[in-house]
């Protein structure tokens, strides 16, 4: 008994640890533990519906008497705990919540859909993403869903605050009506996924997202990490997703001379 009371013990320490070492809990750090937190919960219980027994003064025999003290401490669990059950598998996305942050990458793929709605043939939406972000395995699983991958070039940069004064400081000679490939050259862009050729195949990620040629009609950053808020006439907007951001040019921000070599 002492030993599975240290156990239970050991939770808050690890949650300190991980607080020390700036790290996130999550309960799959102590799933270990859950065997010896199951048996100190059954034996509480148990313990405390067999003192709170009044058969024990009646004379009823004892497998009896501990039948149905078994029978109502599982009574006493399915009463507390199966809204908890229900809910979980009603919304499972809000327990998931609870240890995983969560994006609206499908609010993202509506907003960039909803702007390539109007393009002509050969316009394209240049989206460049946040690298390296796991998260941008499901963004590109949305735009195939929605259908945009003849419309849409995802492409990736480390550090979304710079590429974002890249796109400003590029629109402000004219970005708009300009040819793919000499803008993502422009702005240095990457591939949006930091793995190896395996886990590309293993998800379907060897075809990228889109090709050139085609004409930029817009350019659309996604950033997981918060940017600042654009000032008056910064030239830019910001579509903000429950854990991520859409950052577009704005206006006439866009429109300008032709670049250099088009």
């Amino acid at each position: 008994m002492l030993s599975l009371e240290l156990a239970l013990l050991a939770i808050p320490l690890i949650v300190e640890l991980a607080r020390w070492k700036h790290y996130y809990f999550h309960p799959r750090h102590a799933l270990f533990l859950l065997p010896a937190v199951v048996i100190l919960t059954a034996l509480a219980l148990l313990s405390v519906v067999r003192t709170l027994d009044p058969s024990r003064w009646l004379g009823v025999a004892v497998r009896r008497r501990a039948a149905c003290n078994l029978a109502l401490a599982c009574l006493l669990v399915l009463a507390t705990q199966l809204s908890t059950v229900r809910s979980y598998l009603t919304h499972p996305e809000r327990s998931f919540a609870h240890s995983k942050k969560t994006y609206d990458l499908r609010g993202v793929t509506q907003a960039v859909r909803d702007a390539v709605a109007t393009y002509g043939p050969g316009d394209k939406y240049l989206l460049i993403t946040q690298r390296n972000i796991m998260a941008n395995v499901t963004l590109a699983q949305y735009l195939r869903w929605y259908g945009l991958e003849d419309r849409v070039v995802l492409r990736g940069t480390r550090e979304p605050p710079e590429m974002l004064q890249r796109v400003l400081d590029l629109c402000a000679t004219g970005c708009l009506g300009q040819r793919g490939g000499l803008v993502d050259r422009a702005l240095e862009s990457t591939a949006p996924f930091g793995l190896p050729p395996d886990f590309k195949r293993l998800l379907g990620l060897l075809q990228p997202i889109g090709r050139w040629p085609g004409i930029v009609r817009d350019i659309g950053i996604v950033a997981y990490s918060p940017l600042p808020a654009p000032t008056p006439g910064e030239g830019y907007v910001v579509h903000q997703r429950r854990g991520v951001q859409l950052v577009e040019v704005a206006g006439e921000a866009r429109r300008g001379s032709t670049l250099p070599g088009r």
